[in-house]
């Protein structure tokens, strides 16, 4: 049904051995009939599956009367051998049904018949795709395929559910451990020694002392009207006074940190080792690395990198026959790379989106520079692409490490300790009430909690988010993939896909995920940082509620003693402030006024300034967008490319990706469906003719292919041609890990690649300098609407 080009409605028989009893016919009518409904059932399923829809009995696709197609022989012997003679019935029986054979395929004049050779064939075939591991997806037209998508579906579902469980219970019980550290427990190697430098810095008597020096200050300004500009004046020379006193000796890691450029200079000694003398002079033609300050992105930036045409050297793709070709243009050449920079653009922001420090010890910056490349060219070429992305990446992970420290080195525990130490100054200094000041202090570190917490829980939810608005399974994305670059009619991106179907995946899903963060019909970063934010919201204002609760018909607490109280609620809650937060207002509550305190007021405060505060945070994050937003742990969009794409391999021969989702060490890789060879740029060695056939008939053909087909596996030391060819049908020889289902039909390939060789053919003649012939009727028939159909038909989605 899958293929139009297959004669259909033949006509088959039911032929029963050993069935001695005469009124077997009558007898098995009644499981005839069950038989019948059970493949009206199956071919209705099948062609539903196969977005056929006037096709519902058995009898439409195949032939069968369950009254004249149905015989019956008796023992060919009578009585036991060795002294059993031939039965003369089953002979009789014999010659009657080869008459009514041979009757009824006279009959079916309008059908052609296959020679024996060819049923030999086929029937070979067939057996290889049984042993075949892949059976399934080497016969689409099954309704295995259907089963097995749906099966794949809900597996899919399943683990992102289990993953998700799980990272959310990560997160509470990393919460729950670190809230009950003080600053003497090593938490990580480098931010807590940088906590704990702070916590003894301001232990030797400094943070007393400016305790005390603030108050003085401001009792000696009390009563004053003082304007905003004066009290900012007189803390500054307090804090400035602080900061002169401390030693910072400590901080001299962040300051003298290895720079980037260094970084990225030793990754291209140890990448090119083997090439030392050309990376020594494209980096004194760089001038060592200096940044190219007119490029913006490595996407626009291909005349700039210096290559030439004495660079370029495309191996060719030969066949016994056959070659690949491709016109050799700086242009087309500047085309494949851009996709490269593309992805590297990509990579970049995906790693200034990530919360870390960008390191030497980062495997991202080797896989930036080591990135697969999809074309054989001279060592000069790659010498000068390496350079070029290096001389761009390098003053961009420069300036993310410094905007890292500001927000998370030593500088910025010294700016959150200010600022809770200016309020405590402003309000001595205008006479504000105690409970008042405790009240801002406590909701500043609520803030400043809500704040962390949500950064570092937005991922996971973002992620969840997107899975359920993306596609979730990678079929799926091929589907949308190819629907897209059909509808868009883009010869170029239709190529950069054949190339490196993997790259342009990311780009596409990297798209759609953006528009998701950002568009205000789903709006995903904002939805779900309010979301986050309110349930934190909800809980502390409950648990504030129920400490006020608790003293109602007590005497009034003292502030130390209602934190604690508070501190015991929250603990009842996903929600874990560490201890070490609530030290400064502790502090300040123990040396404040004594005696009992207005409750009732302090808690109306606090409850006023969380109201403030939420919206203040929800503001915040509503003004972050998809290029804007700093990712705490990971970056969602990676997480969901990896999760839906899976497996990066790719058949050598037509580029099409492997259809498994998921790493799968071990297994093989396999394709659902292969495109013809020409759409890769194969042709005839001689007379340019491109090659219409998949690589599915060539690997069961005599076509051989020389070494640079699979990127010089049989010779990969050298990385150049052994001196032999090979054949197609060798292909377990070097690609063990690999299965390609054989077919004996040359145009076996889904319509939706036999439209885009027919529609883009002027503009594949001019870019793989070939000419096309020879393409079959049937192409040329085949509308947009049905290429689009036939994805839905080949992926079985």
């Amino acid at each position: 049904m899958t293929n139009e080009k297959l004669d259909i409605r033949k006509c088959c028989a039911f032929i029963h051995q050993n069935v001695p009893d005469t009124s077997a016919s009558e007898k098995m009518i009644g499981g005839l009939s069950k038989l019948l409904q059970t493949l009206d059932k199956m071919t209705k399923e099948s062609a539903r599956s196969e977005g056929i829809l006037d096709i519902t009995t058995f009898n439409q696709v195949i032939e069968f009367d369950i009254n004249s197609q149905v015989w019956y022989l008796k023992n060919l012997w009578q009585g036991n051998p060795p002294m059993a003679r031939v039965n003369n019935e089953y002979s009789d029986s014999v010659v009657d049904i080869k008459y009514n054979i041979l009757k009824k395929a006279l009959y079916m004049k309008d059908k052609s018949y296959k020679t024996l050779t060819d049923m030999i064939e086929q029937a070979h075939d067939l057996w290889k795709g049984v042993l075949n591991e892949d059976f399934v997806f080497s016969f689409r037209n099954s309704l295995e395929i259907k089963a097995y998508m749906q099966m794949e579906c809900v597996v899919q579902a399943e683990l992102w559910r289990l993953e998700s469980i799980i990272r959310d219970k990560l997160i509470q019980e990393s919460q729950i451990n670190f809230a009950t550290c003080d600053q003497k427990d090593d938490l990580r190697n480098v931010s807590h020694k940088l906590t704990s430098w702070l916590h003894d810095l301001l232990s030797r008597n400094h943070e007393e002392e400016l305790r005390e020096r603030s108050l003085a200050v401001a009792n000696d300004h009390k009563g004053h009207n003082l304007s905003n500009e004066k009290i900012n004046q007189l803390f500054d020379d307090i804090w400035k006074e602080f900061l002169h006193q401390l030693d910072t000796s400590s901080t001299s890691m962040e300051k003298h940190r290895r720079s980037m450029r260094n970084i990225f200079t030793t990754c291209l000694e140890n990448l090119l080792k083997n090439n030392n003398a050309l990376l020594k002079q494209a980096l004194k033609e760089s001038n060592y690395l200096t940044p190219l300050s007119n490029v913006k992105k490595l996407a626009s930036s291909f005349s700039e990198t210096g290559i030439n045409e004495t660079d370029i050297s495309f191996a060719m793709i030969q066949r016994r026959e056959a070659l690949f070709g491709f016109s050799y243009t700086l242009k087309y050449v500047g085309t494949r790379v851009k996709q490269i920079f593309k992805s590297v653009d990509v990579k970049i922001k995906e790693l200034c989106q990530i919360n870390d420090e960008v390191t030497e010890m980062s495997c991202s910056v080797r896989a930036i520079l080591s990135g697969d490349c999809q074309y054989t060219f001279k060592v000069p070429f790659y010498v000068k692409v390496y350079v070029h992305v290096s001389r761009h990446a390098h003053p961009i992970f420069e300036s993310h490490n410094e905007k890292y420290f500001e927000s998370y080195g030593t500088a910025a525990l010294l700016a959150k300790y200010r600022a809770q130490l200016k309020i405590s100054f402003e309000s001595h200094l205008r006479c504000r009430l105690f409970e008042d000041l405790v009240a801002e202090l406590f909701s500043n570190i609520i803030e400043s909690f809500a704040e962390e917490w949500t950064l570092q829980s937005l991922p996971n939810n973002v992620t969840d988010s997107l899975h359920s608005l993306l596609p979730k399974v990678k079929n799926r994305v091929i589907i949308e993939i190819c629907t897209d670059l059909l509808e868009e009619g883009d010869f170029d991106n239709f190529v950069n896909y054949i190339v490196d179907p993997h790259a342009y995946a990311t780009l596409w899903i990297t798209k759609k995920a953006n528009q998701y963060l950002d568009e205000s019909e789903f709006n995903v970063l904002e939805s779900t940082s309010s979301s986050l934010l309110q349930k934190l919201y909800i809980s502390v204002r409950k648990c504030v509620n129920d400490v006020k609760k608790k003293f109602e018909r007590t005497s009034p607490p003292s502030m130390q003693t209602w934190i604690e109280s508070f501190q015991n609620s929250m603990t009842s809650s996903d929600f874990r402030i560490p201890s070490e937060s609530f030290r400064n207002i502790k502090k300040e509550a123990s040396s404040g006024i004594h005696g009992k305190q207005n409750v009732e007021h302090f808690t109306t405060k606090i409850l006023q300034h969380l109201e403030g505060s939420e919206k203040k945070l929800k503001s915040k994050f509503k003004s972050q967008k998809s290029h804007t937003i700093t990712w705490v742990g990971f970056n969602p969009i990676s997480r969901i490319i990896k999760k839906i794409w899976g497996c990066t391999e790719k058949c050598v021969f037509c580029g099409e990706p492997c259809a498994k989702d998921q790493a799968h060490d071990g297994s093989t890789h396999y394709c659902i469906q292969h495109r013809p060879s020409c759409c890769r740029g194969v042709r005839d060695r001689y007379s340019k003719i491109a090659c219409l056939e998949s690589c599915e008939f060539d690997v069961q053909s005599n076509t051989t292919h020389t070494c640079s087909v699979f990127n010089y596996i049989c010779n990969n030391e050298k990385r150049k041609e052994c001196g032999k060819t090979h054949f197609y049908r060798d292909f377990k020889t070097y690609l063990p890990n690999w299965d390609i289902a054989p077919t004996s039909n040359m145009h076996d390939s889904s319509k939706y690649w036999m439209w885009f060789v027919v529609t883009y053919k002027e503009d594949l003649k001019k870019l793989y300098n070939y000419k096309i012939k020879g393409i079959p009727s049937t192409w040329n028939s085949i509308t947009k609407l049905e290429a689009k159909e036939s994805l839905h038909k080949i992926y079985s989605a």
